[in-house]
């Protein structure tokens, strides 16, 4: 799986870096600006409750929840995982008429995006002739799906249509294909496994309101991690990490404290006017504004140490200077004008794959939405799907992806870490007595200490009583079992991005060309020099320069889309906690 690459060492004014913050600088001013409703917007609703200040709740107290249960006892376990719909890959990175494989629960699909007026279907990715992998083959003219083993096609329902060394009519129960639902719906591709059609789903496919709508754009995301699902959800709804994690002081706004406390809610999954039993959506609300970090605002460093801040972590650097003016502005001088209301920070996660981040005001709108669809491939893996559902104009996709990519690269390997604990101890639940195995086991492994852990408490319940139901789960107990990978491995931007993404793996070959171009063309100029014996003018001068860094920084670019986060580059990261939270709190006791 691995690209192996030589460490890279990262220049301060390489054209990859240079990029990613000024990409940081325009999602973060996003996510900071203030949200003003719009009339006619599709995010409205009823006011979302803000949490009092001065509410006396410890630190440790996290079970002090305001929880409101589905039913009188969580529905968790009649969970189904089968019956649900699951987004696979963006429809814009997937080739027309052009068989791809996909992978949900460690078992194959086959995908077929047909040009024209055909609809998409997926197969099992296995031809029930000989078992060879459908994925390998291509599409007929008539839409058919064609092995490439011995030729057998079968139609969008798994129909064998055509066996070619058979004269007689090909139809055959035993001998057709396992169709899944398959659908296009906002810009995603969706299967649900237990439904050969999408009329017999059992469940609808859950909407972001936004993504229709057309005064918002969505800017996408994908990454394969080699991190288990249950682990990647749970990162993502913790928004304590992100201080420390991420050096990003807008990610505080998400966490609760003893003066602003977290509320916890447990509905039922509501679809288009229709209530679904056995669904459940977890949701966490807190007023938004800084809680671990609050009365820090550090005084601006001296010149020097703000140079050293910025090579070492320019998004933490960026986003924290604008969340300190923004806070700063709001704490200034008064006017007659009334402060706006409080925004909630609200995060919502709709099982079995979809989280939404957002701010919301008192009508329940909001101009930023960050979406992720957590996909269980399998164990030990999984694929990270997100959109940014912003009013603002998307920027460039392979832009952003860096700046993702950046983002995850910080965690990720803590994540892979943290799962080499984790899988051993869940498979060690599974293999015990029933009781034990029904017991809470993120509630024994970890020890939850602060005031936002609430909301993880209640995700936790859900993976501890339904990953046991989990299709595969336990086939493969080896790979529960395994050794925490290199950075290599863990980070490699190319095998867990750049092939599935067509347009960054574009980028990046253009990258490589105009830095193979400007060599050539550099190396051209001074063997023309030196041939012709020519005289050595200032443009010529001028011209060898600007062919050089022309190299250097595609070169630099393209190499953004490989492995770039070596441990002695992570060092930045961890200097830039301090510009968020000297080490003076610590001994203060924070």
């Amino acid at each position: 799986m691995a690209v192996k690459t030589a460490p890279h060492t990262r220049s301060p004014w390489s054209a990859g870096w240079v990029l990613t913050s000024a990409v940081c600088c325009m999602v973060t001013q996003a996510t900071c600006a203030a949200v003003s409703p719009r009339a006619g917007s599709s995010a409205g609703g009823p006011p979302l409750p803000v949490s009092p200040r001065g509410s006396s709740v410890k630190a440790s107290e996290t079970a002090v929840l305001t929880t409101k249960p589905a039913a009188k006892s969580q529905p968790y376990e009649s969970f189904a995982w089968r019956d649900h719909w699951y987004p696979v890959a963006w429809a814009e990175d997937c080739e027309r008429d052009r068989p791809f494989k996909t992978t949900l629960f460690d078992e194959d699909y086959a995908v077929v995006l047909p040009s024209g007026s055909r609809q998409p279907y997926a197969l099992r990715d296995r031809c029930p002739h000989r078992l060879a992998a459908l994925s390998e083959g291509r599409v007929t003219e008539q839409g058919w799906l064609q092995c490439s083993y011995h030729g057998f096609a079968f139609d969008h329902t798994g129909e064998l249509k055509a066996v070619p060394q058979q004269q007689e009519s090909a139809k055959d129960r035993s001998s057709c294909a396992q169709a899944v639902a398959c659908k296009i719906v906002d810009g995603l591709v969706w299967l649900n496994p237990s439904a050969a059609s999408a009329d017999g789903a059992r469940y609808p496919i859950p909407r972001v309101p936004e993504m229709a709508d057309p005064a918002f754009s969505t800017a996408k995301i994908v990454r394969d991690m080699p991190v288990d699902y249950s682990i990647v959800c749970e990162n993502i709804m913790d928004p304590d990490h992100g201080v420390f994690a991420h050096a990003m002081a807008g990610l505080d706004y998400y966490s609760a404290s003893r003066d602003f406390p977290q509320s916890v809610d447990v509905t039922t999954l509501q679809e288009d006017g229709k209530v679904f039993p056995g669904v459940p959506v977890i949701t966490s609300r807190v007023q938004a504004g800084p809680k671990v970090l609050a009365g820090v605002a550090p005084p601006p460093p001296g010149l020097a140490a703000r140079v050293r801040a910025f090579m070492a972590a320019p998004s933490a650097v960026i986003t924290n200077a604008l969340v300190r003016r923004r806070a700063k502005t709001k704490s200034g001088p008064t006017t007659d004008t009334p402060p706006p209301p409080p925004l909630t920070a609200e995060i919502t996660f709709s099982p079995p794959t979809r989280i939404i981040e957002c701010r919301r005001d008192q009508q329940g709108v909001s101009n930023l939405l960050s979406t992720f669809w957590i996909v269980p491939v399998g164990v030990g893996r999984c694929r990270f799907l997100s959109a940014y559902v912003s009013r603002a104009p998307p920027p460039k996709r392979w832009l952003l992806q860096l700046f993702t990519m950046r983002f995850t690269d910080q965690d990720t390997h803590l994540l892979a870490t943290q799962q080499a604990e984790v899988l051993p101890a869940e498979l060690d639940a599974h293999e015990r007595s029933d009781e034990a195995r029904g017991r809470s086991l993120r509630r024994r492994l970890f020890k939850y200490r602060m005031p936002s852990e609430g909301f993880l408490v209640e995700v936790g319940k859900f993976m501890d009583a339904t990953l046991p139901e989990q299709p595969n789960r336990y086939l493969r107990p080896e790979l529960f079992r395994q050794f925490v990978p290199p950075r290599e491995v863990t980070l490699d931007r190319w095998a867990q991005h750049a092939t599935i993404c067509p347009a960054s793996r574009r980028v990046h070959d253009i990258a490589v060309t105009v830095s193979r171009c400007a060599v050539g063309a550099l190396a051209a100029l001074a063997f023309a020099h030196a041939y012709y014996r020519l005289p050595l003018r200032l443009t010529s001068v001028a011209v060898a320069i600007l062919l050089a860094e022309t190299a250097r920084r595609s070169r630099a670019l393209a190499s953004q889309f490989k492995f770039v986060k070596t441990r002695e580059s992570a060092k930045g990261d961890l200097q830039a906690i301090t510009t968020l939270f000297p080490d003076e709190r610590l001994a203060a006791g924070g």
